[in-house]
C-alpha cells in the first residue's frame, strides 16, 4: 500500500521497495521505537516538553502553557 501511494506522488515505487527490502534504517527503528517504550509512549502524538509528557491532539493553549512553564524553571 506504502509504495502504491509513493507512486501515485510520482515518487519511484521500485527505488521505495528496493530501500524497505535492504532494512538500511531498521537499527534506528528499532532503537526510537525501545526509547519509546521506555518513556512511556503508546500512541500518536505524544509530545515532551522539558520532561513533561503531552498525549494526543492539543490546542495551542496547552502547548503556550507548558512552554511558559518550562521557560520560568
Amino acid at each position: 500500500m506504502l509504495i502504491t501511494f509513493a507512486e501515485e506522488q510520482g515518487l519511484d515505487g521500485e527505488e521505495l521497495r528496493a530501500c524497505v527490502s535492504a532494512d538500511r534504517f531498521n537499527d534506528r527503528m528499532e532503537l526510537g521505537l525501545a526509547e519509546g517504550t521506555r518513556l512511556g509512549v503508546n500512541g500518536t502524538p505524544t509530545f515532551f516538553i522539558n520532561g513533561r509528557r503531552l498525549v494526543g491532539a492539543q490546542p495551542f493553549e496547552v502547548f503556550e502553557q507548558l512552554i511558559a512553564e518550562a521557560t520560568q524553571e
